[in-house]
């Protein structure tokens, strides 16, 4: 017998499912050439539904992800494959390495003006913040400079990862966690 923890938990899973298989299934269509709108009218579909699945405002039924697999004769398996890696973080499946020493020293820097401000920064210390403030700018601009420098995937990669870890913070919140990761 299900719990209801259970229950919810079945629920996330086929959600995160659906939602892996919408990412493949993005991604086979993209690489096929296949339109929302060919895919709309192979499936029976408007448009817009293809278009909302793909912005993950609705899901797909069970039946329809049926239909589709059987109408373009489809992989379940491959298209599931697909969608997890258009939606891991990145660089767990990049031949590129991401900049994570850019990433964890500008943490490490918003980290440590937080404390200093939660430790109520005297007056007479503004200027002194001021002026780390200042460093701190520069060296962020110095670190988007070599961002630059990097081709549009890895700088897609490093942006996803930033969403992937904001949207773990946001979970660990919303799960009342508040843990940073």
């Amino acid at each position: 017998m299900l719990t209801t923890t259970g229950k919810k938990n079945n629920v996330k899973n086929m959600e995160d499912t659906i939602k892996i298989f919408v990412a493949g299934l993005r991604k086979w269509a993209k690489f096929n050439n296949i339109t929302q709108k060919e895919l709309s009218t192979i499936i029976g579909k408007d448009q817009t539904t293809i278009s909302n699945y793909y912005q993950d405002k609705t899901r797909p039924t069970p039946e329809t992800i049926e239909r589709i697999i059987q109408q373009y004769n489809l992989d379940y398996e491959e298209i599931l494959q697909e969608g997890r890696k258009e939606l891991e973080p990145p660089g767990l499946l990049s031949s590129e390495p991401i900049p994570r020493g850019l990433l964890a020293r500008l943490e490490a820097d918003v980290t440590e003006l937080q404390i200093k401000v939660s430790a109520g920064v005297r007056a007479d210390h503004t200027n002194d913040l001021e002026r780390h403030l200042r460093n701190k700018h520069q060296a962020i601009i110095q670190d988007l400079r070599e961002l630059e420098k990097l081709d549009p995937a890895a700088l897609k990669e490093i942006h996803n990862y930033i969403k992937y870890q904001l949207h773990e913070k946001q979970q660990d919140k919303a799960m009342g966690g508040g843990a940073a990761k």
